[in-house]
């Protein structure tokens, strides 16, 4: 069953323009509530439901399917956000170097690396290696673990950061522990001890 919940499993922040120049701010590694009109602009099957699909495939956002894992929605959606990047990223540069080889310029590495940074597509080269490390990760744990069910909905302190203003809590201990991945080692490492110091297994 399809929620209102817009979840972003990816480390970067996302802006949507909605209506009436409302913007729709979803923030890295959490979920946004949508009011009724927003969810049915985002439902398949409904009149600019293809745009709007397009625009979570980008930014590898999907809508919460409680009858689903988190775990196997968040890694089709990283998957198809690194796809269009991916290929946004490629067709740059293949534009790039068909541009220079008509006026004869020299085609090479550092020259291509110039010319993404000028136009900012390093950070959409940046972006797909963020992706691509997640997906790694989260592609192994499905496979050992092979996670499935619903969503559970109650507050779990396994799946909670404490040491964040506010606590953030997550919608799963992957979605979690992906958090974690991008932050520094000092802070996994006071999360830990927060962590272990509320569950009780202080040594």
């Amino acid at each position: 069953m399809i929620t209102n919940k817009l979840i972003n499993p990816t480390p970067f922040d996302v802006e949507i323009e909605w209506n009436r120049g409302i913007v729709l701010k979803i923030q890295a590694d959490s979920e946004f509530e949508l009011t009724m009109p927003q969810l049915e602009d985002f439902r398949d099957g409904k009149p600019g439901s293809e745009e709007s699909k397009s625009l979570l495939d980008f930014y590898g956002l999907f809508l919460l399917d409680g009858d689903r894992s988190w775990e196997e929605q968040a890694i089709t959606a990283l998957r198809k956000s690194h796809k269009e990047k991916q290929e946004r990223f490629d067709n740059f540069i293949s534009r790039i170097r068909d541009s220079r080889i008509a006026q004869g310029s020299p085609v090479d590495d550092e020259a291509l690396e110039e010319m993404s940074k000028r136009n900012g597509y390093d950070r959409i080269k940046k972006q797909c290696e963020q992706l691509q490390r997640r997906i790694t990760h989260l592609s192994g744990l499905l496979e050992s673990s092979g996670t499935k069910g619903k969503v559970k909905e109650t507050l779990d302190p396994k799946r909670t950061c404490f040491i964040t203003s506010p606590p953030k809590q997550f919608p799963s201990e992957t979605a979690l522990h992906l958090f974690l991945m991008d932050q520094t080692d000092e802070f996994r490492a006071k999360h830990d001890a927060y962590t272990k110091s509320l569950l009780g297994e202080d040594e």
